[in-house]
C-alpha cells in the first residue's frame, strides 16, 4: 500500500499482521524493504511494518536535493506509523534507516545497526564509493545477477544488485549530501546499537548511554551475517 505525502509523494510499505508486538524496518541507502527479508521471515509472529524510503524501492523517486532532506525522510515514517495507529511497537533500523530509527519516539525499543551519527562518522571514501558505482554498467551487474549464488559472496552481491540498480544514483548523493551537511545528529540515549566489527564505512559510534553489541561483519552485515542479527534481535525483544 502507498501513503501520500504533504508534498505529493507516493511513499510505499508493507504491513504484516501477526500475534506479537509490531516491528517497523527502516531499510539503509540504495536498498529497500526487502533488506529485512530473512530478518523479517524470522519474526514471522510479530506484526511487521516495512517502509520503501523516498528514492527507494516503490516509492516515488522525485529529482532534486530538498526532497531528501532527512527531516522529509523521517516525517514519511512517522506519518505512516500515525496512519497505522501503531501503539505498542519496536523500530530496527539499518545504516540510513538507524540514522532515522534513533529519532523515533514512542517506540518500547530501537535497534539501530551500523547508523552514522553526522558527517564526522562517515568515512572519506563512502562518498567516493557511491560515485564510482554509478559507473558500474548494469549490464555487468546484470550477468552477476544471473549467476545466482556462484559469485554472491555471503549475499552481499545479491544486496547490491537487486537494490542498487533500482536505486538512482541522484538519490544517493542528494541524501549523503544533506547528511554530510549535519553536524551532529541529536540521539537518544535508550536506543541500542548493533555495530560491526569491520565496517569501512561508518566510524565507530560516539560515546554515550546505550547499550551496545558487536557483531562480526562489515557495515552490510544484515547482507553478510544474517544469522548472527535474528540471533542478536532474538535476544533484545
Amino acid at each position: 500500500m502507498f501513503h501520500t505525502t504533504p508534498d505529493g509523494l507516493k511513499i510505499y510499505y508493507r504491513r504484516i499482521k501477526g500475534k506479537k508486538p509490531t516491528l517497523v524496518f527502516l531499510h539503509g541507502l540504495a536498498e529497500d524493504h526487502t533488506t529485512f527479508k530473512y530478518v523479517s521471515k524470522a519474526f514471522s509472529d510479530h506484526s511487521q511494518l516495512l517502509i520503501d524510503l523516498r528514492g527507494h524501492g516503490k516509492s516515488s523517486k522525485p529529482h532534486g536535493r530538498a526532497y531528501y532532506l532527512p527531516e522529509r525522510l523521517l516525517d514519511d515514517v512517522k506519518e505512516i506509523i500515525h496512519k497505522e495507529k501503531l501503539k505498542n511497537f519496536n523500530v530496527i533500523g539499518f545504516s540510513l534507516g538507524g540514522y532515522l530509527a534513533i529519532q523515533i519516539k514512542g517506540a518500547k525499543k530501537v535497534i539501530a545497526i551500523n547508523p552514522p551519527f553526522g558527517r564526522t562518522s562517515m568515512k572519506l571514501y563512502f562518498k567516493v564509493l557511491l560515485w564510482l558505482s554509478k559507473f558500474v554498467p548494469e549490464t555487468i551487474l546484470k550477468l552477476f545477477e544471473k549467476q545466482g549464488d556462484l559469485f554472491n559472496y555471503a549475499g552481499l552481491i545479491d544486496a547490491y544488485i537487486t537494490r542498487r540498480l533500482n536505486t538512482p544514483p541522484y538519490v544517493d548523493l542528494n541524501i549523503l549530501d544533506n547528511l554530510l551537511a549535519l553536524e551532529r545528529t541529536q540521539i537518544c540515549d535508550h536506543f541500542i546499537l548493533i555495530k560491526s566489527t569491520q565496517d569501512e564505512l561508518v566510524h565507530d559510534s560516539p560515546v554515550g548511554n546505550f547499550k551496545q553489541y558487536r557483531v562480526k561483519g562489515h557495515h552490510n552485515v544484515i547482507a553478510e551475517n544474517p544469522n548472527d542479527i535474528i540471533a542478536h534481535l532474538k535476544q533484545l525483544l
